[in-house]
C-alpha cells in the first residue's frame, strides 16, 4: 500500500519543522509582556507633566499646516486635561482669527469632556426667577458647581425659568441664550481650598 504508511522524520526534521512555530510563539508572548510593562508613549503622557515652554510650542503646533503636527499637538495636550485650558485661552487672546477659532474650539472640547465626566447622565429640575437662583438650583443637583463669573451681573427671568428633569447640558443651553452669557470651565478659589466647575460668563 505505496503512499499510505505512517511517514516516519528524523529529529532533525521534526526540529525543522516545530522549530519556527514554536519560536513566533515565545517572540509573540515577549512583546506582549513588553507592551503591557511599557505602555504606548499617549498611555504614558497622561502620567506625564510638561512644563509651560513645551506646552506653549504643543498650543502653536495645533495650527500648523501639517496634519501629522496637529494630530499629535492635540493628543499630547490633551493629555493634560484641564490644566491646560489657561495657556489656551492666553493663546487665543493673541492669535489673529484663524488660528484664534482652532484654539477656542480645542478649548471647548477639553472643557466639556470634564463636564461630562463629571455628570455622569445628571438630569435637572428647577424653577427660578434669576440667574443666580438657577446657578445655585443646578449646583444643588450634580457634583459640577455653577457660578457666576464677578463681571456677569444677576439676571431677572420673567416668566421664571422652568425645567423638569432634563438634561444638564439642555438646561445650560437654555440658561446661556435666556441671559445673554456664555459659559466656561474654571478654577474656584473657596478658603484655603480650589475646585473646578462652570463660570457663566458676561458678554457672549
Amino acid at each position: 500500500m505505496a503512499g499510505r504508511g505512517i511517514l516516519l522524520r528524523s529529529p532533525d526534521q521534526r526540529a525543522r519543522l516545530t522549530g519556527w512555530p514554536l519560536a513566533a510563539r515565545s517572540l509573540m508572548v515577549v512583546v506582549l509582556a513588553l507592551f503591557l510593562i511599557q505602555p504606548p508613549c499617549s498611555a504614558r503622557g497622561a502620567d506625564q507633566t510638561i512644563d509651560r515652554a513645551e506646552l506653549e510650542v504643543w498650543i502653536e503646533k495645533l495650527n500648523s499646516p501639517i496634519r501629522a503636527e496637529r494630530l499629535e499637538a492635540a493628543e499630547t495636550l490633551h493629555t493634560q486635561g484641564t490644566s491646560i485650558l489657561p495657556l489656551l485661552r492666553d493663546a487665543a487672546i493673541v492669535s489673529d482669527s484663524g488660528d484664534q477659532f482652532v484654539l477656542q474650539q480645542f478649548q471647548r472640547r477639553v472643557e466639556r469632556e470634564a463636564v461630562d465626566a463629571a455628570l455622569k447622565g445628571t438630569r435637572i429640575t428647577l424653577k427660578a426667577a434669576t440667574l443666580r437662583e438657577a446657578a445655585n438650583a443646578i449646583s444643588s443637583q450634580c457634583v459640577t458647581p455653577v457660578t457666576l463669573s464677578l463681571d456677569c451681573p444677576d439676571i431677572t427671568f420673567n416668566p421664571p425659568l422652568e425645567f423638569q428633569d432634563v438634561s444638564f447640558w439642555y438646561v445650560l443651553q437654555k440658561l446661556c441664550h435666556a441671559s445673554g452669557t456664555d459659559w466656561g470651565w474654571e478654577k474656584e478659589t473657596q478658603g484655603d481650598s480650589e475646585r473646578e466647575g462652570i463660570r457663566l460668563l458676561a458678554g457672549a
